[in-house]
């Protein structure tokens, strides 16, 4: 029995309620980009993990996942 790992839907659903919080009325994004900057990050995570490298295992995936997201963030929405 496969364990499904649960990133994309939780990245997307929390990307989607931190754009659509009461300090950011003016920058509603929708579901569309929330789920593709979590795609982002989370598949960007997993090329990392998969990576045969001796640095720590947790503190390169969250790095990089973030740098991802940034970097999706900056490019499909811009500067926020």
């Amino acid at each position: 029995m496969a364990v499904e790992e649960p990133g994309t839907p939780m990245a997307t659903l929390l990307y989607l309620g931190q754009v659509h919080s009461y300090w950011a009325e003016s920058q509603h994004r929708g579901f569309a980009v929330a789920l593709t900057i979590a795609l982002v990050a989370t598949v960007t995570a997993a090329i990392v993990e998969s990576l045969p490298l001796r640095a720590n295992d947790n503190l390169r995936v969250g790095v990089s996942a973030a740098v991802a997201a940034s970097l999706a963030q900056w490019l499909i929405v811009g500067g926020m």
